[in-house]
């Protein structure tokens, strides 16, 4: 990573700047302590001694790791320096005295460590190729190295180290490359060379590899040759892979450009810094496996041609002619070197895979030794001794400085590492440097994260306070100093502000160990909140309370109930703290559990009242360390301890009970009815949840045998110690006389509080519509079930706890062993009893078996007395479960019945289930209700064996049924009656005459259809009716004796089908739905002028005289228009009389004449221009039909009801 330039690595390499920073941040952290830990609050880490001591930790931390690093260095360069000078094999000897000097010079100039720290390369090449040549002339300094021992000719015999400031060049023998003298010998020389690196730096051996081959080769070299060349450096190259085990960059150095003609003349004149430069390709890739080599014919190509843009400005520059020549003519000769160049790097490095090797760059050097190239060969005569002045000038090196430091070293972290060694460093490393950032991350975050979570907590608790003063401000209910109201409802919401601060009783907001790291206010929020809820429950609660007490202390004294007295001065006391040494918690709960019930009897206040219950639990907790605010009222106490003195001790002793026995879970009816879809059979009275059908624990029985059993044996000690309620008043009390027949008369008290606890727990259960959900009758159907019917369930229930001697009946079965007795344990014969894992583990249960157990061997080792163990007991539980008697019979039944009652039940409830559900698919009512009072007899034919609650639900479900078989029953017929009869008769009856007079005649066979026999009415009433009526001896039709349905029918509709049934038997023959009256008419008086009558019966007229025979006449078939004429006929005056235009002209013929109905007769007269007649007309029917009252009053039927 490079910084403005700056490669970062290199910076943290040199001392003088990795120091500073290292103690930069050194300081850093140590200000953060000392300055830091002011802010945390807490008192143990401001301290000064404590942010010292934790500094002198922080730097004894920092100097122990440099020590360790520094030493770890020293050890691991002086293993590194124990190795290369050990004596291998064949060059080994030599190699280890090269590297002993190498080591010598090292820790002079660089420092023990300094071999560890800086990159190795090698330098490889076939003799001759001036490897050392060009080390020496390179520009680098080379400290305390004498270059004078490698001037002139000859070569490197084994290795030569050369150390410069950035790195250690080692330079080989050209053998170790070609292997051409002794081949043998030089691979083991080369072989143990490389040995000797890896052991030294087994991570990282070398850096790099330096390939140098010379110009003068690439010139000259035949194809063969090349090939050869390659192929050895390329062996080279796998052979480094294979025992450093790293990916090396190879650099490719081909030196001696100066052999190459004109290379003098172009470059002579260039400056010391150009000739530093590097002339070369360096590739541009990340890629290690890249195959590089293809890219060297082009960029090679584009050297030439920025060599050839040069030579215009050296030809320009140059004076000399024949120098100019050879500027001219230089970029062709370096371009000769293009083809063998490209190739020979191609069959090196092709498959970079294989040798694990890559082509980095290629460049051209010159590491001339001295002078020109005679001085060359007169060089050598310098080591004899012989004056190096006669030689003809100094030669110069070219291209070889900055190639070296700032190409080659600048990339020392290209080459690979030793994978297996190095994924193994990496794995540490990585596991170590995220494990720092993780826990520096971490630290940050949880700093930051209880930082930001004490704060939430103190701003919310801060805003809860706010609020709270804010409703204590607007309700003046809460600034009273005078209370004249107990009611504790004003006061909840303020109490639950409080209770729910954060940090406070009811949201304690528990805080996680990164939430303590250093930052936590919860134990000071915690503690104020929950001092702001104590003072809010003192100042505001418990005064209610007090007051409440006081009240309820003064109505019990007028009242003279002095059981109720006893628990309220009780509480009373207990709550002012006036009786030092004395808690009884329970009891206040208790107390108040129901004292306040009355605030909250309205449906859907469950919730405030158990918030209420939960706000004196907390009060009564968080008072130890408060004095009440207000004191008894003494007066009130005393008459109070007055009137208590005076109650029986049995029903203080019992009070004490059941104020003991409040804080005993309740029995909760609902848990056994879970599982059997009760909720589709059973609700309560109340509305409220089956869940809410409990009693209070004491009178279930496991609180027999578990509680009261005990508390009773108990209760004359209990009495002793609670005479301080009664104060000075309990002085006067006679407790040895009373403790005789204590605890038969509290059993007689309980016994009382059983029934009437259990009675009004089942008062609350009734039944949910069993009628519903038709044609299938769910709810029916769930009760009905033979092996999991609510019913049974809480039949099972109420007998299992109610059955109290069942305990009894298994001690006296039980066999057990005298070492079972003996060890006190009866828990495994109690749960192989059937008994719960809570009964049978209560330490009461066993105590109290074993005792029966023990009476019962006691008993039986005594002649004569057998048996008799546990027998006042059993007649004690015998007058308890004498009321559930009928329970216990309905679940067990007894040994004379075939089945128990309550599978008859049961078996009734599948009957009438069956029954409704194939009603539901009936077309006849009627039918209906006969299958439904069978099924129903069939249910409660048994009900006098029923508990009282059963027998409530069969009759509950039978008058359910009945009024919705008559409902249902009521809405078939009235909808039959309202499409059958109601529709027609509004339509063809009421409006036409004659029961409209102002209507059109009815037409006889409408009015046979309505009316007559298998007329409309007749086949209604047959078909609906005639089941649920009546006669009632007048010819009326009334509801019949017994009928649900009957009872509900309307009067006004069933005189409209008596009506129907008068008119059908006047005007209708038998079992005709044709209209036929009979009768005759005869003249009986009239007018002197009148001889006799002329009457038309439409087609047949008839002449009658006075007293004359009778003549006879059919309805209708005659009497569709009447007209009559009296003789002899007069002018100038009427004669006749017309009657109607229809079948129903009789009618009008008959009132027009004014008659008047006797029996079956009717006269009438009508008068005629001055003259009249009078008629008697006799009819062959029950009455005169067209003078029937029906006739006017019948209206049509709308509605049963």
């Amino acid at each position: 990573m490079r910084l403005f330039g700056l490669s970062l690595s290199q910076l943290w390499q040199k001392p003088w700047m990795r120091l500073p920073l290292i103690a930069l941040g050194v300081l850093c952290i140590c200000l953060a302590v000392w300055f830091g830990f002011l802010w945390t609050g807490l008192s143990w880490l401001i301290s000064p001694w404590v942010r010292g001591g934790v500094i002198a930790v922080i730097l004894g931390a920092v100097a122990v790791t440099a020590g360790v690093r520094y030493r770890k260095r020293r050890l691991a360069a002086k293993a590194l320096e124990e190795t290369l000078i050990e004596t291998p094999v064949g060059d080994g000897a030599v190699l280890a005295d090269r590297m002993r000097d190498a080591l010598g010079k090292l820790k002079k100039n660089g420092g023990a460590t300094y071999l560890y720290d800086l990159p190795w390369y090698i330098i490889i090449g076939p003799p001759g190729a001036g490897k050392t040549t060009a080390l020496v002339h390179s520009g680098l300094e080379f400290p305390g190295t004498d270059k004078a021992a490698v001037a002139g000719f000859g070569g490197t015999k084994n290795c030569d180290f050369w150390f410069t400031e950035d790195a250690v060049m080692i330079d080989t023998a050209g053998r170790y490359t070609t292997q051409d003298s002794d081949e043998r010998a030089d691979g083991m020389s080369w072989q143990a060379f490389l040995e000797q690196l890896k052991a030294a730096r087994p991570n990282q051996p070398v850096n790099g590899v330096i390939l140098a081959f010379s110009c003068d080769d690439m010139l000259t070299a035949t194809d063969e040759a090349l090939d050869s060349h390659a192929l050895t450096i390329r062996k080279r190259l796998e052979e480094i892979h294979e025992k450093l085990r790293i990916d090396v960059p190879v650099y490719v150095m081909f030196t001696k450009a100066d052999m190459v003609a004109g290379f003098r003349e172009f470059y002579g004149p260039f400056g010391e810094d150009r000739r530093r430069g590097v002339w070369g390709v360096t590739f541009q890739t990340k890629d290690r496996k890249e195959e590089t080599y293809k890219a060297v014919p082009a960029e090679f190509d584009a050297l030439i041609s920025r060599l050839s843009n040069e030579v215009t400005d050296r030809l320009n520059e140059e004076p000399d002619s024949v120098a100019r020549i050879s500027i001219f003519g230089f970029p062709g000769q370096m371009a000769l070197m293009q083809r063998n160049v490209s190739d020979f790097l191609r069959r090196v490095f092709q498959r970079p895979q294989d040798i694990h090797a890559i082509l980095r760059g290629f460049y051209f050097t010159s590491g001339t030794q001295e002078g020109t190239p005679i001085d060359q060969v007169l060089g050598a005569v310098r080591g004899s001794g012989v004056d190096t002045g006669f030689m003809s000038g100094k030669g110069r090196s070219y291209f070889l400085q900055d190639l070296l430091q700032k190409v080659i070293f600048e990339e020392r972290d290209w080459v690979g590492y030793d994978l297996n060694a190095m994924r193994r460093r990496a794995i540490l490393r990585s596991v170590t440097t995220t494990a720092i950032v993780a826990l520096t991350v971490t630290s940050i975050g949880v700093l930051g994260y209880s930082f930001w979570k004490n704060a939430t907590l103190v701003r919310e608790a801060g805003q809860v306070a706010e609020i709270y003063a804010l409703e204590v401000q607007s309700d003046p209910a809460l600034r009273q100093t005078i209370l004249d109201d107990p009611s504790p409802l004003p006061v909840m919401e303020a109490l639950a502000t409080l209770r729910d601060m954060p940090g406070g009783w009811g949201n304690p907001r528990e805080q996680g160990f990164v939430e303590h790291m250093g930052l936590s206010r919860r134990a000071s929020i915690r503690r104020a909140a929950l001092e702001s809820y104590s003072d809010a429950l003192e100042r505001h609660l418990r005064p209610r309370m007090m007051l409440q007490l006081e009240n309820e202390l003064q109505d019990y004294v007028a009242s003279q109930k002095t059981e109720q007295a006893y628990r309220a001065l009780k509480v009373y006391i207990l709550l002012a703290k006036q009786q030092p040494g004395k808690a009884d918690d329970p009891a206040v709960q208790a107390y108040f559990a129901e004292a306040w019930l009355p605030y909250f009897s309205e449906v859907g206040l469950e919730d405030e009242y158990n918030e209420m219950n939960d706000h004196l639990a907390a009060m009564l907790e968080l008072d130890d360390r408060v004095e009440p605010r207000l004191k008894p009222n003494n007066s009130i106490v005393e008459s109070a301890q007055l009137i208590i003195a005076t109650l029986p001790l049995a029903q203080q002793a019992y009070s004490s009970i059941q104020s003991d026995a409040a804080a005993m879970a309740p029995y909760n009816l609902g848990d056994a009815l879970t599982g059997v879809q009760a909720d589709r059979v059973f609700r309560t009275t109340d509305g409220r949840d089956l869940e809410t059908l409990t009693l209070p624990g004491l009178y279930s029985f496991s609180g027999y045998w578990g509680t009261f059993r005990t508390a009773m044996e108990t209760a004359a000690e209990r009495l002793e110690d609670e005479r301080w309620v009664l104060g000075k008043a309990g002085e006067e009390v006679d407790y040895s006389g009373q403790l005789a027949g204590l605890n038969r008369d509290i059993h007689a008290l309980y016994q009382a509080d059983f029934t009437r606890q259990w009675q009004a727990l089942l008062d609350r259960i009734e039944l949910t519509a069993m009628s519903g959900g038709a044609p299938d009758f769910p709810a029916l159907s769930v009760a009905s079930v033979d092996f999991a019917s609510p019913i049974l369930k809480l039949a099972e229930a109420v007998d299992r706890e109610t059955r109290l001697s069942r305990f009894l009946d298994t001690i006296e079965g039980m066999e057990i062993s005298p070492d079972a007795l003996a060890s006190g344990n009866v828990s495994g014969q109690l749960g192989e009893a059937g008994f719960s894992e809570v009964e049978r583990r209560s330490g009461a249960f066993q105590r109290i078996a074993l005792n029966l157990l023990k009476d019962r061997a006691k008993f039986q080792g005594r002649a004569g007395v057998a048996g008799n163990a546990g027998s006042l007991q059993r007649r004690q539980l015998e007058d308890v479960e004498r009321n559930f008697e009928k329970w216990h019979k309905f679940v067990a039944g007894d040994a004379a019945a075939r089945s128990r009652p309550v599978d008859v039940m049961l078996a009734g409830l599948r009957d009438l289930a069956t029954n409704r559900q194939g009603a539901a698919r009936s077309p006849n009512p009627a039918l209906d209700e006969r299958g439904l009072q069978d099924a129903l007899s069939r249910l409660t034919q048994n009900v006098p064996f029923y508990p009282p609650t059963v027998i409530g639900f069969v009759n509950q479900i039978e008058r359910e049924f009945l009024t919705v078989s008559a409902n249902t029953t009521l809405a078939q017929i009235e909808r039959a009656m309202t499409e059958d009869i109601t529709a027609y008769c509004r339509q063809n009856i009421e409006t036409a005459f004659p029961f409209d007079r102002g209507g059109r005649h009815i037409s006889t066979a409408v009015f046979g259809d309505f009316f007559g026999y298998g007329g409309r009415m007749e086949q209604f009433y047959q078909e609906y009716l005639r089941d649920y009526t009546q006669r009632d001896g007048l010819g009326g039709l009334v509801p019949r004796e017994g009928s649900t349905l009957g009872g509900r029918l309307s009067e006004a509709t069933l005189s409209q089908f008596a009506r129907a049934e008068r008119i059908r038997q006047a005007f209708f023959p038998a079992d005709s739905n044709r209209p036929s009256v009979r009768f005759t008419i005869r003249q009986t008086t009239s007018s002197d002028a009148v001889e006799s009558t002329l009457l038309a019966f439409g087609e047949r007229r008839v002449k009658i005289l006075p007293n004359s025979t009778a003549v006879s006449v059919n309805w209708p078939e005659e009497t569709a228009d009447i007209v009559l004429t009296l003789l002899p006929q007069k002018k100038r005056v009427s004669n006749s009389l017309r009657f109607g235009g229809g079948r129903w002209s009789l009618s009008e013929f008959i009132e027009k004449g004014r008659g008047r109905a006797n029996g079956t007769l009717v006269d009438i007269s009508h008068s005629v221009g001055g003259r009249s007649g009078r008629y008697r007309l006799e009819f062959d029917s029950i009455t005169v039909p067209f003078l029937m009252k029906e006739l006017r009053e019948f209206q049509c039927p709308q509605s049963l009801e």
